[in-house]
């Protein structure tokens, strides 16, 4: 790896692995590579196996949401790491903080509307998004308007659950408020578990927050079970009923109430709203508590 890549700086670090920016030399391009914490000394064997056969199969993935790999292996301190272009653009976190009372609903339609797209061509080739950060979004300007964005680490989550020393559905560094409550038994339903992570995810770009954003996990995920999420309009007020009825169901608890598919729900998905309201907040953020 060293002999190849030219670490220029660290740009993020957390609980997962970090994130630098470097020269590939081979091809005098600026690229990012993302470094997994996942091993503690020499991986085994199977564990490495698979994980160059997750990497197999997100590389065969083109599509132009989503950020490509480049390279992958493992490097001399036993740390997994992938390869991709540099980019340019914003993340949503950056949206978030220059708009700490929510995006606007425009924009959030704009973004569950390409992700629904994308979503249902990869679904045709096996793979599913179930886990999803605000950093993981990348939004570059259009010039007929709006964002085009692009997912960042598409499958990442799959690589993180093959850490070995601990049970898989612990290893989840995600925020525990948009992880589907049939995550919690490891049973994850495809499309309809993708589903409930888009209306969490957006249930949280819209209010600006998430009630059960600080929980742990255990508790959060009870609460997904039953469906303890106060409603969204509880948040603001400009949110058309069409959209807001729509967005429901994608957040039920229970999975076959949801729409049966990524396509049924794209095709139901109301048109966006023809103008962009600021969000106006229509009462305090409910605050969760941790189960006693």
């Amino acid at each position: 790896m060293r002999e190849r890549y030219e670490i220029i700086k660290k740009v993020d670090s957390g609980g997962t692995g970090s994130v630098y920016k470097a020269l590939d030399r081979m091809y005098e391009r600026k690229v990012v590579i993302r470094c997994f914490h996942m091993f503690r000394g020499e991986p085994k064997p199977s564990s490495v196996n698979r994980f160059f056969q997750i990497i197999g199969e997100l590389s065969s993935v083109s599509h132009s949401h989503v950020l490509p790999i480049l390279d992958a292996g493992i490097n001399a301190r036993h740390q997994p790491y992938v390869v991709s272009p540099s980019h340019k653009g914003r993340t949503i976190t950056d949206f978030l903080k220059e708009n700490p009372r929510g995006l606007s609903v425009l924009h959030v339609h704009q973004l569950l509307f390409q992700l629904l797209e994308v979503l249902c061509e990869l679904e045709t080739q096996g793979v599913f998004l179930h886990a999803l950060s605000a950093n993981s979004i990348l939004a570059q300007p259009k010039p007929s308007g709006g964002y085009h964005h692009i997912l960042t680490d598409l499958g990442h989550s799959r690589l993180i659950s093959i850490r070995e020393g601990r049970p898989v559905k612990c290893v989840h560094p995600l925020d525990s408020a948009l992880l589907a409550p049939e995550l919690a038994d490891d049973k994850p339903l495809g499309s309809v578990t993708s589903l409930y992570l888009l209306g969490q995810f957006s249930y949280w770009l819209l209010a600006g927050c998430h009630p059960l954003s600080h929980l742990e996990l255990p508790t959060a995920y009870a609460k997904h079970k039953v469906g303890e999420c106060p409603p969204l309009i509880g948040y603001r007020t400009d949110i058309p009923d069409d959209f807001y009825q729509w967005h429901k169901r994608l957040i039920l608890p229970e999975p076959t109430e949801r729409y049966h598919s990524l396509k049924q729900a794209l095709q139901l998905m109301p048109p966006a709203p023809k103008r962009v309201y600021g969000p106006r907040k229509a009462r305090p953020p409910v605050k969760m508590r941790q189960s006693q």
